[in-house]
């Protein structure tokens, strides 16, 4: 069968599409539009006087001020909580300098004015090359030991400090990391009879679980 023959089948088959051919045939011709017709209706429009128009750049809504002052704000804080991160490592090394050295003049501060105390006990001890020089004053209900140098302990491991009390309790000051420490303060509660030193992770132990680097009493 051939394609007209299927065509011819298919309209006697569907009366619609014989009347959808009809319509079509009856369609005029389309006549092309002449230059001098598009010109003049371009030239209409062009002389026509418009509305104004707004730009939809201009129509969006601008952001308002106080939001702006926020972003800054925020930056400003993000900045400055970088800034006060007290680093353990030395200045040359800690890209802060003048917060680390604010840092170790208030720690040093600090200790000495618990060392003015007439109530003062002090003590150093050598935790395996962290050197620790704790003083502690009941009348100021306050302690502290300055740390200095590294501990030597196991990869991923550190130096836990343990504030003992007068009943056997036993108060975590902090870790100290492997790497060096200079004038690093680290604040011990008042009520403290020895302190202790164990090898625990970095994230610390909630008890003593290590072995002991160093132990002294008060």
């Amino acid at each position: 069968m051939t394609r007209d023959d299927a065509f011819t089948d298919a309209i006697r088959t569907e009366p619609e599409l014989q009347a959808a051919g009809d319509a079509l045939a009856d369609l005029p011709s389309p006549v092309p539009v002449s230059p001098a017709l598009k010109n003049s209706v371009l030239a209409a429009v062009a002389e026509t006087p418009q509305d104004n128009v707004t730009s939809i750049a201009s129509r969006r809504r601008p952001t308002p001020r106080f939001l702006t002052i926020a972003a800054a704000c925020l930056a400003i804080a993000s900045v400055g909580i970088g800034a006060t991160v007290l680093w353990s490592g030395s200045k040359e090394e800690s890209g802060v300098n003048g917060a680390s050295i604010s840092a170790e003049q208030a720690g040093t501060r600090e200790m000495h004015a618990i060392m003015d105390a007439s109530d003062v006990r002090s003590a150093d001890m050598d935790a395996k090359g962290a050197n620790l020089s704790i003083v502690v004053s009941d009348s100021m209900g306050k302690g502290g030991a300055m740390v200095d140098g590294q501990p030597v302990v196991d990869a991923g491991m550190g130096a836990q400090v343990w504030a003992v009390g007068q009943d056997g309790t036993m108060r975590s000051a902090g870790v100290i990391g492997p790497e060096p420490h200079n004038d690093v303060w680290m604040p011990l509660p008042a009520n403290i009879e020895k302190v202790m030193v164990t090898e625990e992770p970095m994230a610390g132990s909630h008890q003593p679980t290590g072995r002991v680097l160093a132990e002294t009493p008060l």
